[in-house]
């Protein structure tokens, strides 16, 4: 939960934002799949992993908000 608040807080999104983001454990690591539609209406879909350690929740979810941004501009 902590990194898809992350992802949200980083993305701007909210209640009426078509994005989503789910993170699951996996052994030591954490697996992040977020999804956002870009202004074109097209859907774009990034996936990470990070170490369990510290703050790698919050820093897998704002690099997951990161990703789909940067995709927006490809």
């Amino acid at each position: 939960v902590t990194a898809e608040r992350a992802f949200l807080a980083a993305y701007g999104g909210g209640c009426n934002v078509p994005a989503a983001c789910f993170v699951q454990v996996d052994g030591a690591e954490l697996v992040g799949v977020a999804v956002a539609e870009s202004a074109s209406g097209q859907l774009q879909r990034v996936e990470a992993r990070a170490d369990l350690r510290g703050e790698a929740a919050i820093e897998l979810g704002r690099f997951l908000a990161q990703r789909v941004r940067s995709s927006h501009d490809d």
